[in-house]
Order: structure tokens, then sequence, then C-alpha cells
């Protein structure tokens, strides 16, 4: 891919990835879960350097700065005849054009000035770039970090032959501060990489255009660290200014405003990857709680699509096993977990093809990159649904065809909604003269009306279950506290959703009274819930594996008493 490819034929990745906690089965934000973004810069062995041209490394060292408030002094040996002359304000690309964080009602995000600790000092040493040496800004003396510079450079010592090298950098967190570590990373990337000729460049593709770096230099920087000997204090002293670049957005910022612009961004990708039908049944496949396995060969993607889908499922909560990002080996064995999971592939691991084509039978495989959703031929359910194995095989036949049915239905909504000018072009109420419509690209309202959409049909599902509980518990009048069981009458919650259907369902109570009693199955778009209602004839099957699944059981037990019919 010639996007993620430098000048000095490097290849570029910048990953987003989570790793769940062990302990946790769902992802809330608060389970121990540990958030990260690698930045990893790979050289294929045919572009290793040649041994002509390892002499020609560019030199770099770490030079201490010392702040004072009226300007930044270097210390050491003075450079009169700096690239950049001007000490007490660098010309920097930021100066040129800050970059912009926007946030998800489209407002502008303050943005620090940033100032490269780079420059680009004349030196006697003849280099591939020229006469010059790449000297980083720090706070602090490094003295052996520099003598480890000034000896071989890490992508010759690490050199093998028929083998790519590769170095890189995480950045990680107990929050969910993936939008301040890609930044703080890509600036680290585009700023270190940047050659000398790109050191006066004006051009607004700065950073956005990887063909234009050298990242050589990056590489044999991040490669010292490798050694042990060198001083604890170098990396900090590295990234401070890229650190505190990319957190400086957000320090005004509620704690999960990251979280929020993350699961934002998250949905409008999801939107990008699948069609609105394989969209749909992936939401029916998550809703039935079954096994999903998503492959693309963008890492990144993966922990998107996976955030993305687990929060197309409020108000329930999916709680079971989830690996955002799990290797090849790793996945051979989690595909035969017993109980439902979500999982991320990425194809392009060694091994991947050939379990991504031997998947079990019972596992919904996700195509990111092709976006397309192949159902499982055999979808988990109850064998309380079916008696025998003849009737249990008709019995999954007739799920498989129920999902695939509901999933249609699902998805025709979803284009119609999010995609009118494409989905709806036979429709004579479509025209073309709204070109914004014509020319319709997914954004992140389109993600926000998603959620309202799925959640509309969520609660459509849910109408009426308060009234289908009833609380159970022993009269002691000298305990203390009473816990007590729920029962839930299934013939009950049927018989409403038939009613439903046939639009003759009347609520006992108001909408506003049910709302104010049971908040958590609140729906803004209540005037198209009746229309999503599910019928026992069409989708019995359904309707009976929704009720066993552990997320409607988590449902049921965190109504409060008083929601109930009886109590």
């Amino acid at each position: 891919d010639s996007s993620k490819s430098s000048s000095d034929g490097w290849e570029v990745a910048l990953i987003n990835f989570m790793i769940p906690n062990a302990d946790a089965s769902s992802d809330d934000g608060a389970n121990g879960s540990i958030y990260g973004v690698s930045l990893v810069l790979t050289k294929p062995y045919e572009g290793l350097p040649s041994e002509g041209s390892k002499n020609k490394q560019t030199p770099i060292e770490l030079v201490q700065v010392e702040t004072t408030e009226d300007n930044t002094k270097t210390t050491g040996t003075p450079q009169k005849n700096s690239t950049i002359d001007k000490e007490e304000s660098p010309s920097t690309p930021m100066e040129k054009g800050e970059e912009a964080v926007i946030d998800s009602e489209g407002n502008p995000i303050g943005v620090a000035p940033f100032a490269s600790p780079l420059v680009f000092s004349p030196q006697k040493i003849e280099t591939a770039e020229g006469a010059h040496v790449r000297q980083i800004r720090v706070s602090s003396e490094t003295p052996l970090f520099n003598r480890r510079l000034k000896g071989t450079p890490w992508s010759e010592r690490a050199t093998k032959e028929d083998s790519s090298i590769t170095v890189g950098i995480v950045l990680i967190s107990e929050k969910n501060s993936i939008p301040a570590m890609r930044l703080s990373l890509s600036r680290l990337l585009f700023d270190q990489a940047r050659s000398l000729l790109e050191d006066d460049a004006e051009e607004s593709n700065y950073d956005t255009d990887v063909s234009r770096l050298v990242c050589g230099p990056l590489a044999n920087l991040l490669g010292n660290f490798s050694h042990e000997d060198i001083e604890v204090v170098a990396l900090k002293c590295v990234l401070e200014p890229y650190l505190r670049f990319g957190s400086s957005p957000w320090i005004d910022q509620p704690l999960h405003k990251q979280s929020t612009e993350f699961m934002l961004c998250a949905g409008s990708q999801l939107l990008q990857s699948l069609p609105p039908v394989p969209l749909a049944l992936l939401f029916v496949s998550a809703l039935l709680e079954q096994k999903i396995v998503f492959s693309s060969s963008r890492r990144s993607l993966l922990l998107s699509v996976t955030c993305a889908i687990t929060e197309l499922l409020q108000p329930l909560k999916w709680s079971h096993l989830i690996v955002p990002l799990a290797p090849s080996a790793l996945a051979t064995d989690l595909v035969q977990y017993p109980a439902p999971f979500i999982l991320g592939i990425p194809s392009e691991d060694p091994g991947s093809m050939d379990l991504l084509n031997s998947l079990p039978e019972d596992v919904t495989l996700v195509d990111l990159d092709v976006g397309r959703v192949i159902l499982a031929r055999a979808l988990a359910f109850d064998d309380g649904l079916a008696g025998g194995e003849t009737e249990s095989q008709n019995t999954a036949r007739a799920l498989r065809s129920q999902v695939l049915y509901l999933a249609q239905s699902l998805g025709d909504l979803f284009g119609a909604r999010l995609q009118q000018q494409t989905w709806c072009c036979d429709s004579p109420s479509v025209t073309m003269s709204n070109s914004k419509a014509l020319h319709h690209t997914t954004t992140i309202a389109d993600f926000e009306r998603l959620k309202l959409l799925c959640k509309t049909f969520i609660n459509e599902i849910l109408e009426g279950v308060p009234f289908c509980c009833f609380w159970v518990e022993e009269n002691q009048a000298s305990a203390t506290t009473s816990d007590g069981s729920i029962l839930f009458d299934e013939d009950q919650f049927f018989d409403i959703k038939n009613a439903r259907a046939e639009g003759l369902y009347q609520p006992l109570f108001s909408r506003k009274e049910t709302i104010k009693m049971f908040p958590s199955i609140e729906g803004e778009d209540k005037e198209s819930g009746s229309r999503l209602a599910l019928s026992l004839r069409e989708f019995d099957l359904v309707l009976e594996s929704f009720l066993r699944c552990q997320s409607m059981s988590t449902f049921i037990s965190s109504c409060p008493k008083k929601s109930m019919a009886f109590y």
C-alpha cells in the first residue's frame, strides 16, 4: 500500500487496540481493560540499505535546553549556522497551519501550538541528506543515549538476511484515551520523519502524506532505546512535547469525552465498512448473542467495529467474551469457545486465512474488507426450543430463516434512513435536485441515527417487559433486608408482542408513566416503534431465542421492583 510507505521504503502503521480484562465480561470503560495505540515501522528485506549506503546514515543527537521566562537556551556547543536560527520561537509546520480537532457536534477543540524539538544543524559530516545533523531538543542531559546514537545505527545492527526489520512504540492507558494517544504518535511520526527539504515546506498535506516522509532516522531513534545502559529519562525527554500536544485538546474536557469521540468515529467506520443489509444481519446476530468473528487487514478497524456493535445493543449489554484483536495462534483456540463471543482476527497474520476458511459452523464471519456477513450455518439456540435431533435441526433451519428475513427487513429500514438517495432511488419521491443528498457521505450523524433506530427496535422488543415480571419474596417480619426472585410470564410477553404487531396493544400506563418507572426503556423515536413490532407468527423463534439471552436476563434482573406489575 503506497499510502503507508515512506520515501525511504519504510512501511508505517498506526494501530488502535484494546486488551480486555480477563475478570470482566463486558467493556464498560471501568473494568480494567487496557487501551493503546502503537506506531510500527517495518522495512522489507529488499528495501534494506546496501553496503555502500550504510555510511550515509543521518546523525542524530539529543541536546539539552534550559527554559527560562524569556527564551530557550541550548546548552553545549553553539550552532551559529543552524538551519533554524530562531531559538526563542522556532519555525514549525504547526505555525503554518495548526492541526484541528473537531468534536461530535462539529465544534473545534483547541489545540496548543506545537513547537517542534527537531532542528537541522550544519555539520562537517557528509550524510545522505547533506551536511546536517538532526538535533532533538530535550529537557535533560542524555550522554549515554547520545553515545549510543553515534555508534552503529540500529537499522544496521538489526539487519538480518532474508528478513524484514521492525521497530515501534506503544502508548497505553487504563482509560479510553485513544484520540489523544493517536494524535501524539501522529505528531511524533510527521515531525521526526520530516526531511531537511520539508523543513520549510508550506504544503497543506504535510501531516497527511506518508510518502514524503523519511522514516529511517525515526526508526534508528526508536531502536536506540533497545540498549539497556541508556538513561531511563531519555524516552520521557523525547516524548514530552508530543504527549503534551496530543493531550492539549482534552485538558479542559470531561474524562468521558475522549471515549465518546472515539465511539462516534468507530461507528462511522462501521457504517463505511458494511452495507445496510449485512449491517442489519450483524446487529441481529449480536442481539441474539451468536458467535461472531470480524476479519480485516486493518487492525484498528477491528477494534472500532467491535466497540460500535456493542454500542448498538443499548440499553442491553453484551455480557460475553470480547477480544477485538486476537492473534491467529490464540484465535485457533478461541473459536472453539462454547459460549458466545466477539473476536477480531487480522487477515494478514500467518495462518489467519486457513483459520477463517475453516471456522466452526456455529460462527458468523464478518469480512470487513469485502463488506459481507456470512451467517453461521447452525445458529446457537436453547435446546428447550426443540425436542429430538431431527426437530432440533428443523428448528435451527427455521431460526436461521427468520434471522435472514428480519435482517432484510431491518436492512431496508437502515438503507432508507441512512442512504435514501441510493436505497430509495426507484421511489417517485426521490429527486436529483438535492445535490448534497445525492453526493451523500457517511458522517458521525449517520451513526447517531443508526443508534436511534437500533434503540427503537430494542425498546419495541422490551415493550411490556415490566408488566410480565412478578416479584416474589419471603415475608419475614424480623428480616432487615429482603432478597426476592423475579418470575417472568413468557405467555404474557408473547401476547403483548402479538397485540402490538396487530396494533391492538393498549398499555396499562401511559408512556410517560412507564418511562418514569422504567427509565432504561426510554426511546426518542416512539412514533416508529410500533412499526417495528415482531409478530409471533413470523418471528416466534427469534423472540424465544431473545428471551433466553444473557443480556435479557440481566435486563430483567436490573428492573426496579416498583416497575413490575406485581410485587
